[in-house]
């Protein structure tokens, strides 16, 4: 159901969010076949999204890390992850990667209450992408096979090519 041609589209518009995330490119274009799979929406809405949700997963207050008199975080979406246990950052002043962070809150998923899975969602993704951060975390184990499968054909395009050189039709 997703293309090539449509993962290329998605990571033109987020593949640079994502490494600023901390997503290596394999993961990314797994999240992406995911996203654009279930939701059969067109692979640059999928980008699109994506992006937003990287924004959104680091989005600080400006000026502000952490508030000075009560030390919480000032992030919505850290504030949200700390009452259900999750840490969004490794220091005061350095974000957890991405893929670390989903990869929690998966593993706890189905011990969180309908309240607490919707205002994760709702906080990473907003009113406009909740829908498609539940896709995410209830597709997650088909974005980690076609991660998996990414990883897994790297060279395998130039192996077909030199293949095709050494052919009579070349």
């Amino acid at each position: 159901a997703v293309s090539a041609g449509g993962l290329a589209e998605a990571m033109s518009r987020t593949a640079n969010s994502a490494r600023l995330a901390g997503v290596n490119m394999d993961t990314l274009l797994g999240y992406l076949a995911a996203g654009g799979e279930v939701t059969q929406r067109d692979m640059a809405t999928v980008g699109e999204t994506f992006k937003t949700l990287f924004a959104r997963y680091s989005n600080v207050k400006l000026g502000n890390l952490m508030d000075e008199e009560s030390g919480e975080a000032l992030n919505d979406f850290e504030k949200v992850l700390s009452k259900v246990g999750i840490k969004l950052r490794n220091t005061e002043d350095e974000f957890r990667n991405f893929d670390e962070v989903l990869k929690e809150i998966v593993s706890n998923y189905d011990t969180f209450t309908d309240v607490e899975k919707s205002a994760i969602a709702s906080t990473l993704g907003g009113t406009r992408q909740r829908e498609n951060v539940l896709v995410l975390f209830e597709n997650y184990d088909r974005a980690m096979k076609y991660a998996t499968a990414s990883t897994q054909s790297a060279g395998t395009a130039m192996e077909k090519y030199e293949m095709y050189q050494e052919s009579i039709e070349a």
